[in-house]
């Protein structure tokens, strides 16, 4: 966990330095939104889950050699699933592009950068 501002900032910067004027752009979009909402009470103190609503979520198994997830261990059917895989379909083109490889060892990467 980073601790003080410039240790953040310097992270930030590091990440920036990494991407795409395209990427660029959005975490600029995000950054505006974050500033416009820094002075709400939203932020100030966060509201409490609703009913039913688990705060850590259990962990996902982790995909069988095949790349597969049995979906009832995670609570989900085959219409679930369904839903969920139509819903990200609008992600499938970045998910996929070469660029993303990057991420298919994301955390043991990150786990042997010095911080």
């Amino acid at each position: 966990m980073v601790n003080n501002t410039l240790e953040i900032r310097t992270q930030i910067q590091h990440y920036l330095d990494q991407l795409s004027p395209t990427r660029l752009g959005v975490v600029l979009d995000f950054l505006a939104y974050l500033a416009e909402r820094e002075g709400n009470a939203a932020t100030q103190a966060p509201l409490p889950f609703p009913d039913g609503v688990v705060e850590t979520p259990p962990a996902t198994p982790a995909p069988s050699p095949g790349g597969r997830v049995d979906l009832a261990s995670v609570g989900m059917d085959r219409s679930g699933a369904a839903s969920l895989r139509a819903s990200l379909t609008t992600f499938a083109e970045d998910w996929d592009s070469p660029e993303m490889d990057i991420y298919d060892h994301y955390d043991a990467a990150r786990n042997s950068t010095p911080r």
